[in-house]
């Protein structure tokens, strides 16, 4: 789109498409640059849903929210972290279902990355093929490169997970989306 609109070829290159956001998070304690991080805004809801909260910017349960809180905490910066209006991994009966499918969700999908074999994850993810520059199919190297950002991410967050001992890890086989696995028993 942006080719047309210019009338020229454009090439969009990102520095960080091969690293998690926990990645990137340590990074930016590196370069000294972790007080930003309080003043950037990730979550879906905003600012339409979250004006309505005086003291966060964060519902807590989409999936960028999800992703950022599991980021901050595996790279030992979630004291940079804003607050979130809803704690996922807290205890699960204060959710609602909508809140308890995200953070589900999520868990399956990382499950997935840390268990299955790349074989396995190209007939469940097809997509993975896709994601390279949006050109429909993926080198093998990359694709590689792809699959490991989110086996790394999965490691984040069933770390956060543990570290926080929530209950929310689901059993991923097909038949038992459902089910509670308590973390004890997936180490």
């Amino acid at each position: 789109l942006i080719d047309a609109v210019y009338e020229r070829k454009f090439d969009v290159h990102n520095p960080f498409f091969f690293q998690t956001k926990g990645e990137e998070i340590r990074l930016l304690r590196t370069l000294g640059l972790d007080s930003v991080i309080k003043d950037t805004v990730t979550c879906w809801g905003y600012p339409n849903q979250m004006c309505a909260y005086k003291y966060t910017n964060h519902c807590g349960y989409c999936i960028p929210c999800l992703v950022r809180r599991v980021s901050l905490i595996a790279a030992g910066m979630q004291n940079n972290d804003d607050q979130y209006l809803v704690d996922v991994f807290g205890p699960r009966e204060l959710l609602t279902e909508k809140q308890l499918l995200s953070v589900e969700d999520l868990a399956c999908f990382c499950q997935s990355f840390s268990r299955l074999s790349k074989t396995e994850l190209l007939y469940r993810y097809p997509e993975l093929v896709m994601i390279e520059s949006g050109k429909g199919s993926a080198s093998d190297g990359k694709l590689d490169m792809i699959i490991r950002v989110y086996r790394k991410f999965a490691e984040e967050f069933l770390y956060v997970v543990r570290h926080l001992g929530s209950d929310l890890i689901i059993d991923s086989t097909e038949n038992s989306k459902e089910q509670v696995v308590p973390s004890s028993i997936l180490v």
